[in-house]
């Protein structure tokens, strides 16, 4: 069956011309290699090639001697390419076979485009590699027709090669954070500056992340560090780049203004009905959310619940007083408000907000840091979050780290 097919790159030809214009033209695309034919299987989404190499072989691929060879009969050799929209590929090549009259080698014509260790074109290689790095071996193998086992072997050299080639280096603003990747805690390094991941260790032991850190020696250009509120990070930072200023990420502070919230709702809800406590379980978003994004409904409905619980109102007015210091411009601003939210907190819930006043209390130069670097906080956390979605399950951290970068 001759009919016009597209490859990746655009390009279409019908079989049926010249060789001199497949050349140039062919459906395939491999330079060196002539289309003779081509069917396609929709029920089974399949394309299948015939092919030819172009041109003669002189030298023997054992020993090199040139213009000694025997014509030896012919051979077809199956060989997996890369999909076409979504279609497998096979060609079925047909090459020369030959033997030397000087060593007596007997071997196939050499085919352009070819992978020289695997039954697939080079490119075929190069694709399940790139591949890898987003689909799982399984659908990568479902795509090309081969075996997982062939996926993976391939990933594994593929990944190799760009983990080597991936450069971290210390930027002016660095990120730190820690992730949770297939069961266990990891180390994730970000350039905030550029909004970029620059590293991925493999567990989050201090000695790895100091060890990372002093592998670039004296790095004049960390001005800032954005962090979590972590005496042993900051232990760590002190003693490898003295001078550089700490900033505490927004979003971890955020996150114990919402915690205690949560406490107190639990704490009472100890006294309810166990209807009761699934439903306030089912509802706690509505407390954790910034008031200003709730949609009508849910404020109506979070009104009501606060109205017959003012201590659960009480620490939801604390948390949205907190956050709104975060949308004050000036560092003074904050450090006058946040005086003023600490003093606020009533006795009886001092519990618990413990959490919060003490981080506030023993972080305040780098909380308060936020308003000198406003643009800086938070981008680690997005990326460790972006990190898990990407990052896939049950894989080596070779193939973690690779996916992640």
């Amino acid at each position: 069956m001759c009919a016009t097919q597209e490859h990746e790159n655009g390009r279409t030809k019908q079989a049926g011309f010249a060789a001199d214009d497949l050349f140039h033209m062919d459906t395939l695309d491999l330079p060196g290699l002539v289309t003779v034919g081509q069917t396609e299987d929709d029920s089974s989404k399949m394309y299948s090639f015939e092919a030819e190499p172009i041109g003669a072989q002189s030298n023997c691929d054992r020993c090199g001697a040139v213009g000694n060879l025997l014509r030896f009969g012919t051979r077809r050799q199956p060989y997996r390419d890369s999909p076409i929209r979504d279609y497998r590929v096979v060609i079925s090549l047909k090459a020369r076979r030959f033997k030397c009259k000087t060593c007596g080698a007997t071997f196939l014509q050499r085919a352009p485009g070819m992978d020289p260790n695997r039954s697939m074109t080079a490119r075929c290689v190069k694709w399940i590699g790139e591949r890898c790095l987003i689909d799982t071996f399984s659908q990568v193998a479902d795509h090309i027709g081969c075996s997982e086992r062939t996926v993976r072997d391939i990933a594994y050299g593929y990944i190799a090669k760009k983990n080597h080639e991936h450069q971290p280096y210390i930027p002016e603003v660095l990120g730190i954070d820690e992730i949770e990747l297939d069961g266990d805690y990891r180390w994730v390094l970000t350039d905030v500056g550029k909004r970029k991941l620059i590293d991925l260790l493999p567990d989050r032991k201090m000695d790895t992340l100091e060890r990372w850190l002093k592998a670039f020696g004296e790095s004049p250009q960390l001005s800032w560090v954005v962090m979590d509120m972590c005496d042993s990070y900051r232990h760590a930072i002190k003693e490898v780049f003295p001078n550089a200023e700490i900033v505490v990420d927004k979003f971890h502070v955020i996150g114990l203004a919402n915690a205690a919230v949560n406490r107190v709702r639990i704490s009472i809800a100890k006294r309810q009905t166990p209807k009761q406590r699934e439903e306030w379980k089912r509802s706690k978003a509505l407390l954790l959310e910034r008031g200003h994004t709730l949609s009508p409904i849910d404020r109506r409905n979070l009104d009501i619940w606060l109205s017959g619980e003012p201590d659960i109102a009480t620490a939801y007015s604390l948390k949205e007083d907190f956050c709104d210091i975060y949308d004050l411009a000036r560092k003074d601003e904050a450090s006058i408000a946040l005086d003023r939210w600490r003093s606020a907190v009533p006795k009886h819930l001092l519990s618990p907000f413990e959490m919060l006043l003490g981080a506030t209390e023993r972080w305040r130069p780098e909380i308060l840091a936020y308003f000198d670097h406003s643009q800086m906080s938070a981008f680690t956390e997005e990326q460790a979050c972006a990190a898990v979605n990407q990052a896939g399950r049950h894989y080596t951290f070779d193939v973690l780290r690779a996916r992640i970068l």
